[in-house]
């Protein structure tokens, strides 16, 4: 390939990277505040609790117009945009931002915004496939048991057929199901 053909489509990527970056040195939280613009004196944020809620939108506006560094408060409740003139010499844009979190209590949803999308998905898969397993075995075995319980019966077997190099001793493979079991919340105490 070109090499001028490569470096020219590096310095776009790069000149489009530079373009599109929106660094205010604030975290966003996707869906529940994000910031769309944040210079010195004056912040704009979007605020998903405001959006088609105009008496929230009031109750903020007043709320945060009582601070003495805010010089005002604009909430617009058809966007839920929020913009916030303030005195830079006498409080930071993430001290206004944490103000807004505090007062629209929103903690929890940014709390939970810390747990990757995969694993919410894993886990409720897990929790469907437990369901069934355990709604369709009479309450016999759920999946972390079945799982336990397969392993246990490889190791057996592998340790039987000699096919570990060092196979574990058996009482040690016991000890590890009923740990398993233990930690599952079944009753493998030994």
């Amino acid at each position: 390939m070109n090499p001028y053909l490569i470096y020219s489509m590096l310095i776009i990527s790069v000149i489009k990277g530079l373009r599109k970056k929106k660094d205010f040195n604030l975290p966003a939280f996707r869906g529940i505040l994000e910031v769309k613009s944040s210079i010195p004196g004056r912040l704009r944020l979007n605020v998903h609790a405001l959006k088609e809620n105009p008496d929230e939108c009031g109750s903020l506006a007043k709320t945060l117009s009582s601070i003495d560094s805010v010089k005002s408060v604009k909430a617009e409740p058809i966007t839920g945009s929020l913009l916030i003139e303030y005195n830079q010499s006498d409080v930071d844009a993430a001290t206004l931002m944490g103000a807004v979190i505090k007062l629209e209590e929103l903690e929890e949803e940014i709390e939970a915004l810390k747990t990757p999308l995969l694993n919410k998905k894993l886990s409720e898969g897990k929790d469907r496939l437990n369901n069934i397993l355990f709604e369709g075995l009479g309450g016999l075995v759920n999946a972390d048991s079945l799982v336990a319980v397969i392993l246990l019966f490889v190791a057996l077997r592998m340790t039987v057929k000699g096919q570990f190099h060092n196979p574990p001793h058996p009482l040690v493979v016991a000890l590890w199901f009923f740990q398993s079991l233990s930690s599952l919340g079944g009753t493998g105490k030994i």
